[in-house]
């Protein structure tokens, strides 16, 4: 198969700094090592296990799919930045840089016959190959829902709880999720007299928060129709900002959309999530499926949303069925990035161990090793020739809590602490309480560990 960018450009390649200067990976991808690895499993499993207790189901779509159905509902931009790739037919192929229209395709597919609602979820690497920025990677880890067949606005409540939920049960404290209303603001650009090509231009630079442009986009406009404007696009706030909004709700349409938002704010602020959301007319999410209400989720310890969604409820159409739904996907590299920022270094700690032994008996470490193991303790072997300055070193710099040392399998064994490098010598029947009295410490931190981007 032969891979290219959206304009056909090769991928570039980068050197690391301080790393060998003949092995390279192409620019926007990265490693993820050990650490970093087991902090995002465990959110994910988190979050699964959150996705899960509401009733959905997991779903897995192929990496790649036909072009033609991949960007169904995507943007021009968005379009552009798809990886193609062409099977040995000629068929031109695309890497998923997003689920919802897999799924859509899928639910088309598999699941027309089932009845809806239909609630599914996913976590999947996406790929995308737009313009490499600060905040953005070729590949990425997304987790997300989307809820099938319901134009209620209890579905886009339920959404917009289950990501806050979710949020929280992976430990994040201090994080917003703006709750904007696509419709309504389409329906203000259009009545004011902005061209469609115009509407486009704005909407993009309301996607990248770009208010120069927007000002730029509304000098043609008389000066009372501009301010209109840009009071509706930066109405942020409490329920207020519907009783604002509604000035400008200059027909029923607008109006519906406004009732839509005001329902969806009551329904989330009297099931507790206050604090957690806000409305902000101003957010356009860089997808042309959204068709009504749409979210994004924000830490202030990040410069860029970690999660987004909203309804689409004309994307189903595209493949024949008639499905108004609504979804979102949590970015879950920018939410581990969110996490290790708000409470520095933490990760769920289990008690590690190098197991060696002074007679070089690997079956006694094996055997050893395996007991510490069923007790919930992760246990390395000591491979090689027994030094005990080779067994400290290697010890320390695998980040192990203990070395322990058998002696002798009746008789007795050296547990070294490594952190405040003390030795207890121990008889084999004192290991278990010894053993038990740490995984009653068990410690909860995140940490970083000095990954490429």
């Amino acid at each position: 198969m032969m891979l290219t960018n959206g304009s056909g450009k090769r991928m570039m390649l980068r050197n690391d700094s301080g790393k060998n200067p003949h092995i390279r990976i192409p620019q926007g991808l990265r490693d993820i090592l050990p650490t970093e690895a087991s902090h995002r499993r465990m959110i994910e499993n988190i979050i699964r296990e959150v996705f899960t207790g509401w009733g959905y189901g997991e779903v897995i779509p192929p990496t790649f799919e036909y072009f033609d159905y991949i960007s169904r509902g995507l943007g021009e931009d968005k379009k552009k930045g798809l990886v193609r790739l062409f099977d040995k037919n000629g068929e031109l192929l695309a890497l998923r840089s997003e689920l919802t229209a897999p799924i859509a395709r899928m639910t088309a597919m598999r699941f027309k016959s089932m009845g809806f609602p239909l609630r599914l979820f996913y976590f999947a690497n996406v790929f995308s190959d737009e313009s490499p920025r600060l905040s953005h990677q070729r590949e990425r880890t997304q987790a997300g829902v989307e809820l099938i067949g319901s134009d209620s606005p209890h579905a886009d409540a339920e959404v917009i709880a289950l990501v806050i939920e979710a949020l929280l049960q992976v430990g994040l404290k201090d994080f917003k999720i703006g709750i904007g209303q696509i419709d309504f603001i389409s329906k203000v650009l259009r009545l004011s007299g902005i061209s469609e090509s115009d509407q486009k231009e704005m909407k993009r630079a309301l996607v990248r928060k770009d208010m120069v442009a927007i000002k730029n986009g509304l000098k043609e406009l008389g000066s009372s129709r501009a301010e209109s404007i840009l009071e509706t696009i930066t109405l942020r706030g409490d329920a207020e900002v519907i009783v604002r909004a509604s000035r400008y709700a200059r027909d029923e349409a607008s109006s519906s959309a406004l009732a839509r938002l005001s329902d969806i704010h009551k329904t989330l602020v009297r099931s507790g999530y206050r604090s957690h959301i806000f409305l902000d007319l101003g957010i356009v999410r860089d997808f042309d499926y959204y068709s009504s209400v749409v979210f994004e989720g924000y830490s202030p310890r990040i410069g860029y949303p970690f999660c987004g969604g909203g309804r689409y409820d004309y994307l189903l159409g595209m493949f024949g069925v008639d499905a108004p739904s609504t979804g979102f996907a949590i970015e879950v590299e920018r939410l581990h990035d969110a996490l290790s920022r708000e409470d520095g270094e933490r990760e769920v700690k289990r008690p590690k161990v190098l197991v060696a032994s002074a007679q070089d008996n690997f079956l006694d470490i094996m055997s050893v090793a395996s007991w510490l193991r069923r007790k919930g303790i992760v246990a390395q072997h000591f491979l090689g020739e027994f030094s005990l300055e080779e067994a400290k070193t290697y010890a320390r710099r695998m980040a192990m809590d203990f070395l322990l040392i058998i002696i002798s399998m009746e008789e007795e064994m050296d547990l070294i602490d490594l952190k405040k490098d003390l030795i207890q010598r121990v008889a084999p029947e004192e290991m278990e309480r010894l053993m038990e009295d740490q995984l009653k410490t068990v410690s909860v931190r995140y940490r970083g560990e000095g990954n490429d981007t």
